[in-house]
């Protein structure tokens, strides 16, 4: 009889240790499986950190990028030079009737040829732009391209005006150039017509008056 309790009890002993180790085999694996887990979970935020971290860099250099060539396009000698060209050439307008919007067409010209690395386009030529472009590049765009409106008007009204009394004057140059090489029967010929043309004009319009009073 107690050789068969002490069986009994090695058995159980083993069955409790068997199930004892498997307890913490079963625990073991489950702290791997958690901690495989929770790195996993750290390693997925530390990823999509870095990858907003690198976003938040690269749009960080674009826009210093961006400014850094709107500074150094406002910096540059032929444009600063030609924006103050064109400022005095608006301001000789004043003076000569519009006459020096050729001065401005030059410049025009060389922009559309050159570009606005080069050449300072139409109202982007005043201080107040060339000052904001240091500082702020996109309000400088739109200050200047407001102005640009205005300009932009008065440089096709003048280049209008100008252009239809410049060929006016070349036509008289040239009626005057045939008068003057026209032999001398001619020239009496032109003189009588023209003052014939002429009173017949005044007298006709002298009778519509009459005609429409009456």
């Amino acid at each position: 009889m107690p050789a068969d309790v002490l069986n009994n009890n090695s058995t159980i002993s083993k069955e409790e240790e068997a199930d004892r180790s498997e307890k913490l085999r079963a625990a073991k694996n489950g702290g791997e499986d958690g901690k495989n887990k929770e790195s996993a979970e750290e390693e997925g935020a530390g990823s999509r950190w870095r990858e907003l971290k690198n976003k938040m860099n690269l749009k960080k250099r674009a826009a210093e990028a961006a400014k850094k060539k709107i500074t150094e396009k406002a910096g540059n000698p032929s444009v600063e030079s030609t924006a103050a060209a064109l400022r005095t050439a608006w301001w000789s307008c004043l003076a000569d009737f519009g006459f020096s919007i050729y001065a401005i067409d030059v410049i025009v010209f060389l922009g559309a040829v050159l570009g606005k690395e080069m050449i300072c386009p139409l109202g982007h030529e005043w201080e107040p732009v060339r000052a904001m472009a240091k500082i702020d590049a996109k309000k400088a765009e739109e200050m200047g391209e407001k102005i640009a409106l205005f300009e932009k008007f008065a440089f096709w009204f003048l280049n209008i005006i100008w252009g239809c009394i410049i060929l006016a004057a070349l036509g008289l140059l040239v009626m005057i150039a045939d008068f003057a090489i026209a032999p001398w029967y001619d020239k009496v010929w032109r003189i009588v017509g023209g003052l014939t043309g002429l009173s017949w004009g005044a007298v006709k319009a002298l009778y519509d008056l009459v005609s429409s009073a009456f």
